[in-house]
């Protein structure tokens, strides 16, 4: 009987963990639908600070790090520009910062000097009526990791269905959602200026990019899949690839 009750008190003890997990995994947004539509995006003329940089997508996460660490009352927005299916990991390009003004909230006073002071950039995109759209609970940091598993598959398979040109991706977080965006038109307008240079090369020939793995960070960073189609703006529907992934940030 001893024995017995031991192992029942260790199925139940199992239960509870499983239904609590669960549970949690509930909040952070497990169940959530994913819903993929086009429409306008979430803001209107867009002026964002950034880092650029070109290496795989998984090595981003460092600029997320920073860019909060510098003013984390500003929402922070990820572009992703090529397609990892066609281009080669330590070629592919993106940019990391986050969102001075959406067009509609006007741009707080002094934070533009702020984060030029720590070498960051500023570039404007234009207001589009046209996008892929789909959102994503954001409520811990394992969301991101949800987000990300549950987000493109969604997104690639929308795409392909209809046979549309989405790019490049964009990711704004906010304190209590992760938007994805993915332009139908002007999009070589969300292009920043040293996504149209050639890149940097060592004695080697070699890009000089950061090796991956080196940083981690704290939100939207780390290996994940990505979506961005159609590299150097090339017509084409979007392509994705997963790349594994890695938590971001916190909330806020």
């Amino acid at each position: 009987m001893e024995v017995g009750g031991m192992i029942l008190v260790c199925i139940g003890l199992a239960v509870l963990i499983i239904v609590t997990l669960l549970v949690f995994l509930g909040h952070l947004g497990l169940f959530s639908e994913v819903e993929v539509k086009t429409g306008a995006p979430p803001f209107r003329e867009l002026t964002v600070c950034y880092k650029f940089n070109r290496g795989p997508y998984k090595g981003c996460g460092h600029l997320f790090t920073e860019i909060y660490s510098i003013a984390p009352e500003l929402k922070t927005i990820g572009l992703y520009y090529d397609d990892p299916e066609a281009v080669s990991s330590h070629e592919l390009r993106y940019a990391v910062g986050a969102i001075l003004s959406d067009g509609v909230t006007p741009e707080p006073a002094g934070v533009r000097q702020r984060v030029t002071q720590h070498g960051f950039q500023v570039a404007t995109f234009p207001a589009i009526e046209h996008a892929v759209l789909a959102s994503f609970p954001f409520r811990a940091t394992f969301s991101i990791v949800l987000a990300i598993w549950k987000v493109y598959p969604a997104l690639k398979e929308y795409i392909k269905k209809q046979s549309l040109c989405a790019w490049p991706m964009i990711e704004l977080y906010d304190s209590s959602e992760i938007r994805f965006v993915a332009p139908l038109t002007r999009q070589e307008d969300f292009l920043v200026p040293e996504a149209t240079e050639e890149p940097a090369m060592d004695s080697d020939g070699r890009l000089t990019t950061e090796d991956e793995g080196e940083r981690s960070g704290t939100e939207g960073g780390g290996e994940r899949p990505v979506a961005a189609a159609a590299s150097g703006g090339s017509s084409g529907s979007s392509s994705f690839e997963d790349l594994g992934l890695t938590a971001g940030g916190d909330a806020r």
